[in-house]
């Protein structure tokens, strides 16, 4: 008689799987043989382990080579970008955040493509573990739309915000008006 178990084995520890697995037994020339097979359902992250086979006869037991099993996960937006409206020589803050498994890389783009006037005045940064990107003393030059890629190995999103930015000039024309309420 011939039994097939699987192992998974978590943060090196090993367990026996309940029996989840197809397992076909057949005798060739009189030779008993067996073919087994694992089926995971409705994957999630907390299935991602080493897996193995063991077979075992009255004799003895034999080890499968362990497979590892790594679940990824899309990108998912935890802070999307926020349009925003500045005056000449004010800082921008634009945030972006994403999970996912791996996690995921931040990467900026400006109105479609990878120059930004900013960084080459050396006004543009971002900061390690932080999740904006900053352009400082912003000009008219850096008006336009940022957008912010969240990529791992498992896909790749984006989400995209508008900044303006107005002259000083323009500040100072503003009229004030008061209104009355129910009035």
């Amino acid at each position: 008689m011939i039994s097939v178990q699987w192992r998974v084995i978590e943060k090196g520890r090993p367990r026996i799987l309940a029996p989840d697995s197809t397992t076909l037994m057949s005798t060739i020339n009189g030779q008993e043989m067996v073919n087994a097979e694992l089926l995971l359902l409705d994957v999630s992250t907390s299935d991602g382990a080493e897996y193995q086979c063991v077979v075992r006869n009255r004799f003895a037991a034999e080890h499968s080579i362990r497979s590892v099993l790594k679940v990824f996960q899309v990108p998912v937006f935890s802070n999307e970008p926020d349009d925003m409206s500045l005056l000449v020589g004010q800082n921008a803050r634009i945030m972006c955040a994403a999970t996912g498994i791996p996690t995921p890389v931040i990467k900026w783009s400006k109105d479609g493509g990878a120059a930004f006037p900013a960084a080459l005045q050396h006004r543009l940064f971002v900061r390690p573990n932080d999740d904006h990107l900053y352009v400082v003393n912003v000009t008219t030059e850096d008006q336009g739309v940022y957008t912010c890629h969240a990529v791992n190995d498992a896909g790749s999103i984006q989400a995209s915000a508008t900044l303006r930015i107005f002259g000083k000039k323009h500040a100072r024309h503003m009229d004030v008006i008061f209104a009355l309420v129910n009035n």
